[in-house]
């Protein structure tokens, strides 16, 4: 059922060099999907830190992650709830508010 969904997947890069946190990557097979997800989110952060109001940093970054999350995993169960809750590993009712507050029921 995932290969139903549709997802820009960011290219490997060629064997060449890259910084990955503290450690080096050398060959693309070094860097994975969740190396590049790290390395987002690390970008992401820093570019809040240095421009979100203090104190508003982690509900931004919580909202910029939960929102394509929710909508991939609903579009995956055809918005039944009960399955996306159970694939999210959360409660029916955290669901449901998450999905008010991106707007989404």
């Amino acid at each position: 059922m995932l290969d139903d969904i549709v997802l820009d997947k960011p290219q490997t890069p060629a064997a060449t060099t890259t910084e990955i946190g503290a450690g080096i990557a050398t060959t693309p097979a070094e860097t994975t999907d969740a190396v590049i997800f790290e390395n987002l989110v690390r970008q992401k952060t820093t570019d809040y830190l240095k421009n979100a109001p203090a104190g508003e940093i982690y509900n931004i970054l919580r909202a910029d992650f939960e929102r394509p999350l929710f909508e991939a995993t609903m579009l995956f169960v055809h918005n039944n709830q009960v399955q996306a809750a159970k694939i999210l590993g959360i409660s029916r009712g955290t669901l449901r508010k998450r999905l008010k507050e991106f707007g989404m029921l």
